[in-house]
């Protein structure tokens, strides 16, 4: 089921981008990007590539912890295609205290249009930092909030700029620009 899953992803991606007049060469296999990244991420990242999409960039972390061993946020990747920005997240665990680590299978699948990001902002907390994109569809606007350590905060800015930046490049109209 998992190629007939990827197959129909593909499409709707593709649909979504209005299919692409000029296909980009791929890169994931032997990007060094992904090349220190966990192997669970590596492997979804390479599987769930969008087709003809090339990678530009990317920021991959752990699990953000609170207090009581309690997981604020799960393991995840951020990562910049010439369409898309991908975020790659584990399954959160369903209890509330965490007392071993349990091995984790699943995983959520997010991809943004660079062509509908509005803006992005980055906020800071005790704990952790948010990244928060805008994008826009019509005459409205939607928020996807992403949890990241704070020793990434420089990584996740860098890709949020290059996103802006490709995001300009591929829409007419609007600029996604950061927000403080």
């Amino acid at each position: 089921m998992k190629r007939t899953y990827c197959e129909a992803l593909q499409n709707i991606l593709d649909e979504i981008d209005h299919n692409l007049e000029h296909p980009a060469e791929s890169n994931w296999g032997t990007s060094e990007i992904l090349r220190q990244w966990p192997l669970k991420f590596r492997n979804v990242s390479i599987i769930y590539a969008p087709r003809s999409s090339r990678l530009l960039d990317g920021v991959q972390w752990n699990d953000i912890y609170g207090g009581f061993h309690r997981q604020l946020a799960p393991a995840a990747a951020l990562l910049l295609t010439n369409r898309h920005i991908i975020v790659i997240a584990e399954e959160k665990p369903s209890g509330w205290f965490q007392f071993r680590a349990r091995p984790q299978y699943g995983e959520i699948i997010t991809y943004f249009p660079l062509d509908r990001l509005a803006s992005f902002r980055i906020s800071e907390h005790a704990r952790f930092d948010t990244l928060e994109i805008v994008g826009h569809e019509g005459h409205g606007s939607e928020r996807f909030e992403i949890m990241f350590p704070h020793d990434q905060a420089k990584a996740v800015t860098r890709l949020m700029k290059e996103a802006s930046f490709a995001g300009v490049n591929n829409a007419p109209g609007e600029t996604a620009v950061p927000i403080r």
